[in-house]
């Protein structure tokens, strides 16, 4: 009687382990299936949100494009920031064979409209002109900060075709009347651009490497490519025009002038 008692004890004690709600591979499939729903819910809002953090992360221009038409339509300044544009379109008609030249050039390497460029070699040959800078110099150092994007804008807050940053260079950004100017304009970007880089180049004595770090905020780095790059691309340039004057002395046409 007393070894009975013992092994009932033991028997319910095994029969109230059976009995206790277990995990076995039906209850997890179901706890899955049950569950599949809500992970499904959850992955695409991650998705949904990784989507709005890579747009916000995006540049500053392509979130432009998203927004705005291109190329935008140029606002037309007042005073003497709208002399480079009357000065542009009275250049002499015999150079319009360069500027053509020049504008098909760069339209190809930078797929951009030809159109566009050629406004843009007409705007640099007046900068140049009323900023005594080679526009080929110019036109280089759009190439190279732009990629003639009229739009652009770097993540340090550089805008437009020579990537001027407003903050900095706010008295080349006014009207003479002393209102703002649209820094995206083309004309007023090139024209600032140009003052900006001549000034640079006033200051270092005309060395045009020593000019185009300080403009490219390399500060004097030797190994920084940035002028470098610049340079070539003016090399680039320079042989182009040198094929169209060949052509003209092809044709007797001795009265091209110096570019």
């Amino acid at each position: 009687m007393n070894e009975a008692a013992p092994r009932a004890s033991a028997r319910l004690k095994v029969q109230k382990m059976i009995d206790r709600p277990c995990i076995t591979r039906g209850s997890l499939s179901a706890f899955a299936f049950n569950l599949g729903p809500a992970l499904a819910g959850l992955r695409a809002t991650l998705v949904a949100a990784a989507g709005i953090v890579t747009l916000v992360s995006l540049p500053g221009w392509l979130r432009a494009l998203e927004s705005a038409p291109f190329p935008i339509p140029a606002l037309r300044s007042v005073g003497p920031a709208a002399a480079p544009a009357q000065m542009a379109a009275s250049l002499p008609q015999k150079d319009a064979l360069r500027y053509q030249a020049l504008a098909d050039f760069l339209a190809k390497r930078y797929r951009v409209s030809s159109d566009s460029l050629e406004r843009f070699v007409r705007l640099a040959y007046a900068a140049g002109h009323s900023t005594q800078l080679d526009p080929l110099l110019i036109l280089a150092v759009m190439a190279v900060e732009s990629s003639f994007n009229p739009i652009a804008e770097s993540v340090m807050g550089a805008k437009g075709l020579m990537q001027i940053i407003p903050e900095y260079h706010k008295d080349k950004l006014r009207s003479a009347h002393g209102g703002e100017v649209n820094v995206l304009d083309p004309e007023v970007n090139i024209v600032a651009g140009a003052k900006v880089l001549r000034e640079y180049a006033t200051r270092t004595d005309e060395d045009l490497t020593a000019a185009l770090r300080l403009y490219g905020g390399t500060g004097q780095d030797p190994h920084n490519p940035y002028a470098a790059r610049v340079l070539s691309e003016r090399q680039r340039l320079e042989q182009i025009v040198r094929k169209v004057q060949d052509r003209r002395v092809v044709h007797g046409d001795r009265s091209a002038g110096k570019v």
